[in-house]
């Protein structure tokens, strides 16, 4: 499911609003923190709104540590 070679953002996701936003923007806002390009951060957001709520934890969950 990791489509960047296994790139990972370190984020403790446990204690995050549940909100499906809150998630993506958190988890934007660390990848911008840790040097992600514009278009790295794009494709996983793109995948992450692809599909359902559980589609979205998954993927995050795939790329973050």
């Amino acid at each position: 499911m990791n489509k960047l070679n296994g790139k990972q953002v370190k984020l403790k996701l446990v204690g995050l609003d549940s909100n499906a936003f809150s998630v993506m923007g958190a988890w934007r806002s660390q990848a911008r923190k840790e040097g992600w390009t514009a278009a790295e951060i794009k494709i996983v957001l793109e995948d992450v709104m692809s599909s359902d709520y559980n589609h979205l934890l998954a993927v995050i969950q795939a790329y973050t540590k």
